[in-house]
């Protein structure tokens, strides 16, 4: 009996923890972003920082009751160490290219992915994979009844073979075959399937908005929608960096649970 190799599954659990783990490190730094951005860009408002002088509130009770320059200097500078300004720029630029390394190692992911489902697809079924052609069955006198042996798999409608859906080449006694991998153990290959599929389909989705994120990050220019032109940049903002790390952390063509079931089978 032919064994049913299952390395492109174990590969697509493999795969799917490693963007989840991209994923939390790039939101981990892009979290910091927004706040890094002001800090390196806009200067302080010195009238509004030195407000606390003409106020009868903590900050004046104590510098009239103990006098200090450094804690007045911190005042006037807005509450901020001088440090904070001096280092924000390069800590910024260490945030943006960790988030980018990220957005490519989730992109990279999703590649791959891609190809370990057609490997999956591929090693349960006749075709090639989820775009591939199933081979034409072999031509025979209408009298000539198909044989098998007792207890082999049932085979694949012939529809399959001539454009029908890349599952109606998965012989049905693979599809009830029960695999002893993932919480809950025990799913059949027909279950992996679609769940890897559904997976794999989202990752793209989601590569697609982590490359955007990066894109803007990065300052590279963008390609026009239209005209196929080359588009300039868009200016870095607070607002629309603040919106980047609402987007990355979301994902929102992904589910969860599914992907989930997925990234922890191999755990």
């Amino acid at each position: 009996m032919a064994r049913l190799d299952l390395d492109p599954l174990v590969r697509l659990g493999d795969l799917a923890a490693r963007w989840r783990d991209a994923h939390r490190e790039g939101g981990r730094h892009l979290e910091t972003v927004p706040a890094l951005f002001v800090a390196a860009t806009e200067d302080v408002d010195t009238e509004e920082a030195r407000g606390w002088r003409t106020k009868d509130g903590v900050a004046s009770r104590v510098m009239r009751t103990a006098p200090s320059p450094r804690l007045e200097a911190f005042l006037d500078g807005g509450c901020k160490h001088p440090s904070i300004a001096s280092k924000a720029p390069q800590k910024l630029t260490d945030a943006i290219d960790a988030v980018v390394v990220a957005a490519r190692t989730c992109e990279g992911a999703a590649k791959e992915a891609e190809s370990a489902l057609d490997a999956f697809i591929a090693a349960c079924s006749l075709s090639q994979g989820r775009g591939g052609t199933l081979p034409s069955p072999p031509s025979r006198p209408l009298s000539e009844e198909p044989t098998r042996d007792v207890g082999a798999s049932n085979p694949s409608p012939e529809g399959a073979a001539t454009g029908g859906h890349w599952m109606d080449a998965v012989p049905t006694a693979v599809l009830f075959t029960r695999v002893p991998w993932g919480d809950p153990p025990h799913r059949t290959i027909e279950e992996w399937l679609w769940l890897c599929t559904a997976v794999v389909e989202a990752l793209d989705e989601e590569a697609a908005v982590k490359r955007g994120v990066a894109d803007y990050l990065s300052q590279l220019p963008g390609e026009g929608e239209e005209d196929g032109e080359d588009t300039e940049a868009e200016p870095l903002t607070r607002e629309k960096l603040q919106g980047c790390a609402e987007v990355w952390g979301m994902e929102p063509f992904l589910d969860r649970d599914l992907f989930n079931t997925l990234a922890n089978a191999g755990k």
